[in-house]
C-alpha cells in the first residue's frame, strides 16, 4: 500500500466517524468542531487520492492525465489550506460562532 493510499483511507476513516458523531448530536460548538474536522479530512482524502493519481500518470508519462489530475490536485490542497485555517481558528476560538463547516 502506497503511503497516498494510507493517508487517503485514514482521512476517510476519520471523515466517516466525524460526519457519524456530527448527525447525532445538538448543534453547537463541539459538533461545528467536529464539521471543521471533517471537512479538513475531506480535503486531505481528495489531495492523497489525486496525489497519487498524479504521481502514477507521472511514472506511466502519461501527460494528457498529468494536467487534470495535477490541477484538481492543486485546487484540493488549497482547499485542505483553507478548511486546516478555519478548523485552527475555530479550536482556538477565534471563529464566527455562528459559522459552521455546513452552512
Amino acid at each position: 500500500m502506497s503511503p497516498a493510499t494510507a493517508v487517503a483511507l485514514g482521512a476517510v476513516a476519520v471523515l466517516l466517524v466525524c460526519w457519524l458523531c456530527v448527525s447525532f448530536m445538538r448543534p453547537g460548538r463541539g459538533r461545528a468542531t467536529l464539521e471543521w474536522i471533517a471537512t479538513t479530512a475531506m480535503y486531505a482524502a481528495l489531495v492523497a487520492w489525486f496525489a497519487g493519481l498524479s504521481l502514477g500518470a507521472h511514472e506511466a508519462g502519461r501527460t494528457l492525465l498529468l494536467i487534470p489530475f495535477g490541477t484538481l490536485l492543486v485546487l484540493f490542497s488549497l482547499g485542505l489550506l483553507v478548511s486546516l485555517s478555519k478548523t485552527v481558528a475555530h479550536v482556538a476560538g477565534r471563529g464566527s460562532a455562528e459559522a459552521s463547516a455546513t452552512n
